[in-house]
């Protein structure tokens, strides 16, 4: 078929991206912006999934969560706060 519609791309079939065969891509790539650039389809099922923390994990372990982060922020205000009302504006006034 390539050789009458050379401009025609191969379009993979209906749920053919489970599990396995977004693992199996992924092992081709090094990063998740090299997988997403070169199988959006694998990527965006594995995104959608969140099999993309599996496949690539994190190295660096001391990376701390946004949920981490907004807590110690909190806990942090929380001493300076006289009341729930108080700890909310000062929080508003950061962001």
């Amino acid at each position: 078929m390539g050789e009458f519609f050379p401009n025609t791309r191969v379009v993979k079939p209906r749920n053919y991206w489970n599990y396995e065969t977004c693992k199996e891509e992924s092992l081709k790539y090094k990063t998740r912006k090299e997988f997403q650039k070169n199988k959006s389809g694998a990527h965006n099922i594995s995104w959608k999934n969140k099999w993309l923390d599996e496949f690539f994990p994190i190295k660096n372990k001391n990376v701390k969560s946004i949920e981490e982060i907004t807590q110690q922020i909190i806990e942090k205000e929380k001493k300076h706060s006289k009341s729930i009302e108080n700890l909310y504006r000062m929080l508003a006034n950061k962001i």
